[in-house]
């Protein structure tokens, strides 16, 4: 929904965009050449992000590397959404029609402090955007409304999360009161939450709820039929889902049962007419076993069962509402970046099964929803990174000092006490002045050379010239050296 911004916010966003998905330092012109704008402008834009949302974001900038994003802010990405959002009339009034769905174009006008040609070019940049997630823009009054009224509120909830987070509540309920809901009701059925997905679950509640009270509820077109035992579990929900709004101008719908099974939990309860749930589950299984036996890490059950029902929960909320849900940023997308960056090889073996997946299932798997099955994996799979370490092939590092034994053993301590599994380290015994282009061959057999002092005849690139006590520009660079190594 980038496109309802200003083009250069838009094309700003772009950078960051394309540099996330990038690993290493990339050439400036191509970025222009991918954005159709020139180097001038993109080191502009460069800059005026490294300024304006300072904090929140930061891209470094290497005359002879090239840009690249800088990792320590890729947790503040939340924040410059929020702002970005707040800051146009477009999100502004698509988040006021959710809490005002019954006002006119005056009220618009005034509310926004915008002249009716803006407000109309506005509406119209809104349309376009919204019919590409299925959406409308109603008028007289203005308010989105869709075919199945599960997507608005799909929809709601993603435009909430990104701009408000897990920390801000925008909404008249009570959040304690959501939550616990979310948790009995979850425990009810076996759903296996955690304190991000409860909120988020809370995050719907609250929308299913208003969305009740201004009148937009599920047609009987749109409920699919599930098993009897279903709602008889969830009567014993009722006084609950009565707690849940009392004291705030919400009532619990006379349909609230089936809001529960069918748009609260709609990625859970979906009726497997045709037995491919089933099947994708079996796929999910084998997907799994892949990664066991190629990587020979162990998968306990309760690990298993949470990422099945996980990946399950996707594949349920594609056959609900197929469209993009990212509204500015692809929060997993952050977090697969840096999973990429730190175990390449798994993550490309994932990427490789989920292709296979998809062709398999016509879910997509590694097109949509790559970068959330990798957080799912990471977070959701015990001790996977510690596995991923451990049994890791050993990268031989050999370090070289002008200062002695004692002190290559030192920056050996060094290497192996952030690499602690990663490496196999030795030590060059005698002193630099005997090496010679014979010592050089044998030196091939190291995967890794450290050393504090540069050989200009060394005829390998895997030497890396480092400070007498290792610095974190040297960490970094070690660190994108060894995850390189196959």
């Amino acid at each position: 929904m980038k496109n309802l911004l200003k083009t250069t916010i838009q094309r700003r966003i772009s950078i960051i965009g394309i540099l996330r998905d990038f690993i290493d330092w990339q050439d400036p012109q191509l970025l222009a050449n991918l954005l159709d704008c020139s180097v001038k402008t993109l080191l502009s834009d460069v800059e005026a992000i490294n300024h304006d949302w300072h904090g929140k974001i930061g891209i470094e900038y290497s005359r002879t590397k090239g840009l690249r994003l800088e990792d320590s802010m890729q947790n503040m990405i939340r924040p410059l959404t929020a702002d970005i959002m707040e800051d146009s009339e477009s999100f502004q009034f698509i988040e006021g029609i959710f809490f005002y769905p019954n006002e006119d174009v005056d009220f618009w006008m005034k509310e926004l402090y915008i002249s009716e040609a803006t407000f109309y070019r506005m509406v119209r940049q809104i349309d376009e955007v919204l019919s590409r997630k299925d959406l409308v823009l109603k008028r007289k009054p203005f308010r989105i409304v869709a075919e199945d009224e599960r997507w608005v509120r799909i929809f709601y909830v993603q435009f909430f999360l990104e701009k408000y987070g897990l920390n801000s509540w925008p909404f008249k309920t009570d959040r304690s009161r959501m939550l616990e809901f979310v948790q009995e009701s979850s425990q009810t059925f076996d759903i296996i939450l955690n304190d991000r997905d409860k909120m988020e679950y809370s995050f719907l509640l609250s929308i299913i709820i208003i969305r009740c009270y201004q009148g937009f509820e599920m047609s009987d077109e749109t409920i699919p039929k599930v098993e009897e035992s279903i709602y008889e579990e969830l009567q014993e929900l009722y006084p609950s889902a009565e707690k849940a709004v009392e004291g705030t101008p919400f009532g619990v719908s006379k349909k609230w049962y089936q809001e529960v099974v069918h748009s609260l939990f709609f990625d859970c309860f979906v009726t497997d007419q045709n037995g491919d749930a089933e099947r994708v589950r079996t796929e999910i299984e084998d997907f799994l076993s892949q990664l066991i036996m190629t990587f020979k890490i162990p998968l306990h059950e309760n690990s298993q069962k949470r990422i099945v029902q996980k990946m399950m929960r996707i594949y349920h909320g594609f056959q609900v509402y197929p469209q993009s849900r990212v509204i500015l940023f692809n929060e997993a997308a952050f977090f697969g970046r840096a999973a990429q960056r730190q175990y390449p090889h798994f993550t490309k073996k994932v990427q490789k099964l989920l292709v296979e997946l998809e062709h398999q299932t016509s879910v997509p798997w590694f097109s949509q929803f790559y970068f959330a099955v990798l957080r799912c994996l990471f977070m959701e799979w015990l001790q996977l990174v510690h596995y991923l370490d451990v049994l890791s092939l050993k990268r031989k590092v050999l370090i070289i000092s002008d200062s002695g034994r004692r002190h290559g053993e030192m920056l050996a301590d060094l290497v192996k006490s952030r690499f602690f599994y990663q490496v196999e380290t030795s030590v060059y015994d005698d002193s630099i002045f005997t090496i010679t282009e014979e010592t050089f061959q044998k030196f091939e057999r190291y995967d890794l050379i450290l050393s504090n002092t540069a050989f200009d005849e060394y005829p390998r690139t895997n030497l890396i010239v480092v400070d007498d006590f290792l610095t974190d520009a040297d960490y970094t660079v070690i660190s994108a050296f060894i995850n390189q190594i196959k």
